[in-house]
């Protein structure tokens, strides 16, 4: 072996622990010393490019079939109350929707009418406005109730009787989904609205006959039962209709002569046409018929503090009709 001078030694021995390639193992050090020190990485094979960038195009394209696996299996919410058809997420504003499923485990619990179902609502207050008629509102953000609109599918058909019997008589069988928007909402739906709005959306026959029917008894002689059928008509025409029958006998549940359950018995009616153009218009009809009988107060035989009998009734009849049109 030549004698090598303390100079030359220390630039091959530099060279042979260099990190530009591979790490060195023992076989191969005496080789990596007589050779000559690399001073720059490699250049990259067309061969090895072409792997490699064809490993990168599979790996985004299976990013990007997963992301759309992934967006196809998320719901998508459309809130109709801001009167735009945007998906929840995109809204200038903040809309609370409550799903058709939740709509589903309220309505098995109290089917005869929505009360149940917004009391749970979060920032939702349901409030009793008549103990002897058993009537309730619904107060957003603190206000009182008659600033707080109640909406069918962006209509107001229950007018002014949504902020004290209006819940009580609009059963949730139809509906697809609640959106409750808290705040003032009065650019859109006027000063009645500076509470929140709550719309009611009814859901969208599909393209087979459906329907269903509930049937609940309680242990306070309570009944109701409600029915929903959908059913294509024509290539773009499709209806549904509710019907409900609901009654209640007046029960003094602590006997002290005052009804705590007033007594009730209310019939309900509503067909919907929903219109589909081939060039994208969209047409929706409706109409309502309710007609209930209600009482309350003290029981046949009882007064209140003044020796006389306190009994409050309450005959309604309400007939409604809407129509929405889009292009």
């Amino acid at each position: 072996m030549p004698h090598l001078s303390p100079l030359a030694f220390l630039l091959l021995s530099l060279g042979a622990t260099s990190s530009y390639g591979a790490p060195v193992n023992e076989k191969d050090e005496h080789a990596a010393n007589i050779n000559t020190p690399q001073t720059a990485a490699e250049p990259v094979s067309q061969h090895e490019h072409e792997a490699v960038h064809e490993q990168g195009s599979h790996d985004d394209k299976h990013t990007d079939e997963h992301g759309d696996d992934h967006d196809e299996g998320m719901e998508r919410i459309l809130v109709q109350s801001t009167r735009l058809g945007r998906v929840v997420d995109d809204q200038p504003m903040r809309v609370e929707v409550v799903t058709h499923e939740e709509i589903e485990e309220k309505a098995a619990m109290r089917p005869g009418n929505i009360s149940m179902m917004l009391a749970e609502t979060g920032g939702v207050r349901v409030q009793t406005t008549s103990p002897a008629l058993g009537s309730a509102n619904v107060r957003l953000q603190g206000m009182d109730g008659r600033y707080t609109q109640l909406l069918a599918d962006g209509l107001p058909l229950y007018g002014n009787q949504a902020s004290s019997l209006g819940l009580l008589q609009i059963p949730p069988t139809d509906l697809g989904q609640v959106e409750v928007i808290k705040g003032s909402a009065s650019s859109l739906y006027g000063g009645s609205a500076l509470g929140g709005v709550i719309n009611l959306v009814s859901r969208r026959p599909g393209d087979e006959f459906a329907g269903e029917t509930l049937l609940n008894l309680t242990s306070k002689n309570g009944q109701d039962f409600t029915g929903y059928a959908e059913s294509p008509l024509s290539d773009n025409l499709k209806g549904s209709i509710t019907a409900g029958a609901h009654y209640q006998t007046i029960e003094d549940i602590d006997a002290d002569g005052w009804a705590d359950l007033p007594e009730y018995e209310r019939y309900t009616l509503r067909p919907r046409l929903f219109h589909e153009g081939d060039n994208g218009d969209n047409l929706y009809v409706t109409a309502g018929y309710m007609t209930e009988n209600r009482r309350g107060g003290t029981l046949n035989g009882h007064t209140v503090a003044d020796g006389n009998p306190f009994i409050e009734t309450q005959n309604s009849e309400r007939m409604d009709a809407g129509l929405v049109y889009h292009r």
